[in-house]
């Protein structure tokens, strides 16, 4: 029992001394050419953070092993004393798992333009999601077992991207806390209401947004066009990459002024890029007739957001 005092006493003083205590980390990451790279996920056995426009990011904690990861780019185990991270590309195919076992909406369109932009793109139907792909797409669940949770923190932890669609809560279907499961897990968290804007008293049911601040690296001038928009609530270490403008309101629970629709966070070596509302990706047609995945810059946004 002395020599188990004495040993918590010791731990106690040294952790005092600050020498248990958690090491920061930052810096930026670049391309070859020298130019910033969003998204990148720098991780250590304790924490995990996202570069944003600039590429820069900041660690917490950089215990461990570190490691820097992007899609498109060579994953680099990095020194702290690098302040400057230079990643190369790495020329293959991104591959995509797009897990439809529980619940998935008509996407075909959507997944044969990634095919058709350097993505290699597997609908799995049923049994496990195979362990090798650079993003797992899981659009809004109507339910979700503990094995496919378990399953899909393992690959975040491997340092795979995990894309999870939502809904707004009126949505058919849709399980709210299936999302929740893996979004909290990254500071994201999926609700219940619609989001609108309104100009002049005219509610704009279909929204959209011109993305700012260089995080999504892709020129989309004609906007991203969302119909019937969910929200999301962001925290730390997770930020928004798509809001409305301040007159954005939700409804069900009344929320007036900036609204996140699209965000992302670090998990485990990994990421989790967050969608609530699904629609803006699907087969179905708006009055005028075109496939909602078509309309305006949303294929340009898709094949950005996975490359993000």
């Amino acid at each position: 029992m002395r020599a188990r005092g004495l040993l918590v006493a010791v731990g106690l003083l040294l952790s005092g001394c600050g020498l248990f205590a958690p090491v920061p980390f930052e810096g930026t990451v670049v391309d070859a050419a020298g130019k910033p790279l969003s998204g990148a996920v720098v991780s250590s056995d304790k924490s995990a953070a996202l570069s944003d426009g600039d590429g820069r990011f900041f660690l917490p904690d950089s215990a461990g092993t570190l490691t820097v990861r992007k899609i498109r780019y060579q994953a680099r185990i990095v020194s702290r004393s690098m302040d400057r991270i230079v990643l190369e590309p790495d020329g293959r195919k991104v591959t995509v798992a797009w897990d439809q076992r529980w619940q998935s909406p008509g996407m075909e369109g959507l997944m044969g333009h990634l095919a058709a932009n350097g993505f290699a793109v597997t609908p799995i139907k049923e049994g496990n999601l195979p362990e090798d792909q650079d993003v797992y797409v899981l659009p809004s669940p109507a339910w979700f077992s503990q094995a496919a949770y378990e399953e899909y923190l393992r690959l975040a932890g491997r340092g795979a991207k995990l894309v999870v669609l939502g809904e707004w809560g009126g949505y058919d279907g849709i399980d709210l806390a299936a999302c929740n499961a893996l979004g909290s897990k990254a500071g994201i968290t999926f609700v219940a209401a619609a989001v609108r804007t309104y100009s002049d008293r005219a509610s704009e049911e279909w929204l959209t947004f011109k993305p700012s601040g260089g995080l999504l690296d892709a020129e989309l001038p004609k906007g991203i066009r969302l119909f019937t928009a969910g929200a999301l609530d962001v925290a730390a270490p997770a930020r928004p990459l798509l809001t409305t403008d301040a007159e954005g309101i939700r409804i069900q629970s009344w929320s007036r002024g900036v609204q996140s629709v699209v965000a992302a966070g670090p998990l485990g070596r990994g990421s989790l890029v967050a969608l609530a509302d699904t629609s803006l990706f699907t087969d179905e047609k708006g009055p005028d007739g075109t496939t909602h995945w078509q309309s305006l810059d949303n294929p340009a946004f898709a094949v950005s957001l996975l490359n993000w």
